[in-house]
């Protein structure tokens, strides 16, 4: 695990940085302290190169952490390490985000509703719906034209969002809930690999489709239809092969608390 964040319980004689008692969090590349990068591979990243903190205590070099935020619970600043420099430098270096600058957030609503939608309609139809209101999305955008209004893009890639955002959610809880408690770990690893596996066949799916156009915009027709017909073969999938109003046939019924799901 490459997010960490904790309170420094001992420090060694010549370090200056921290003190007893500091609220730290780690560093995704310790090794990477100033200038442009000299890192060409994964070889120091905690839980990827070195062991990570998926553990109560950890000695370290000073290097591999720096203050948490004021305020920050140890949750919170444990979340800056990998997901937020990652949308930082997406939006602010790559994407030349200023201030006063309007962003559309797609997917974090999807994902806050998925616990409340499984909990009133089951998570059959909640998937369902999310794979149908993906390929909505996506079939707005086929009109889509330079002349096109800002809120109507915006509504579209909302909705594009939104289902994917309850998508995931829901899927995991019902494929978690389905697996015994001993093989929890495994079924993570598994629909972990799966989400890579499925995102690098629909990039290559994608790219070779927008290489191989035969007219300038043809690619783009043909990846925003194949991303429409995968969404809807899904939900068909998804709606076939559930039972009991779940997306396993083992279990009767996926029920949501403030946590985690349970049975």
């Amino acid at each position: 695990m490459a997010d960490g964040a904790g309170v420094v319980e001992a420090v060694g004689p010549d370090v200056e940085a921290f003190s007893v008692g500091d609220h730290v969090v780690s560093i995704f590349f310790p090794t990477w302290l100033d200038g442009e990068p000299q890192i060409a591979d994964f070889a120091t990243p905690p839980g990827d190169g070195i062991d990570g903190y998926a553990r109560e205590a950890v000695v370290a070099p000073v290097h591999a952490f720096t203050h948490a935020p004021t305020g920050y619970t140890h949750a919170k600043a444990a979340t800056l390490t990998t997901a937020g420099l990652t949308a930082w430098r997406a939006l602010v270096v790559d994407g030349g985000l200023k201030a006063g600058a309007t962003v559309l957030v797609l997917v974090a609503g999807g994902s806050f509703a998925a616990g409340r939608l499984c909990r009133a309609y089951g998570t059959r139809h909640v998937v369902v719906g999310g794979f149908v209101l993906y390929a909505l999305g996506f079939a707005g955008l086929l009109g889509l034209s330079s002349d096109t209004s800002y809120w109507r893009v915006a509504l579209y890639l909302t909705a594009v969002g939104f289902g994917s955002g309850v998508i995931t959610p829901a899927v995991t809880a019902a494929v978690m809930t389905a697996v015994d408690t001993g093989r929890a770990g495994v079924a993570a690893g598994v629909l972990n690999a799966s989400r890579q596996s499925g995102s690098a066949f629909a990039v290559a799916a994608f790219g070779a489709l927008m290489s191989t156009a035969w007219a300038p915009g043809q690619g783009v027709l043909m990846a925003t239809l194949f991303a429409i017909g995968l969404s809807l073969g899904a939900a068909a999938c998804w709606w076939t092969t559930s039972r009991y109003n779940t997306g396993s046939p083992r279990s009767p019924e996926v029920r949501w608390d403030d946590t985690r799901p349970n049975v």
